[in-house]
């Protein structure tokens, strides 16, 4: 099973109440962290008796840890809604989050 006391630590030092991530910080104080953490991974067997809500909590967790490692990878940037001449870029924003990274 997963150990999630890593992310939860990160996610305790760098995400206020409100939920917004210092990325600054982040990739200042950490910037190697969140990504070994996820390279240390490798094991995603289920315990039997884990129900399908404790599985989507795990995917969901996965899932947000790889976004902001993806984010933090790119940082500073101004936001993964691209813009072009001020027109939302879709296509951009879909390959941020289609591209394949793990």
């Amino acid at each position: 099973m997963i150990d999630f006391e890593p992310w939860d630590r990160l996610l305790r030092q760098y995400v206020d109440q409100q939920g917004r991530v210092d990325y600054f910080a982040w990739k200042t104080e950490q910037p190697q962290a969140l990504g070994d953490w996820l390279s240390s991974q490798t094991n995603l067997d289920f315990p039997s008796n884990c129900s399908t809500f404790e599985q989507l909590a795990l995917w969901i967790n996965l899932y947000n840890a790889f976004t902001i490692s993806a984010i933090l990878e790119m940082y500073p940037l101004e936001s993964i809604r691209p813009r072009i001449l001020g027109i939302p870029n879709w296509l951009a924003f879909l390959w941020f989050f289609q591209r394949r990274s793990y």
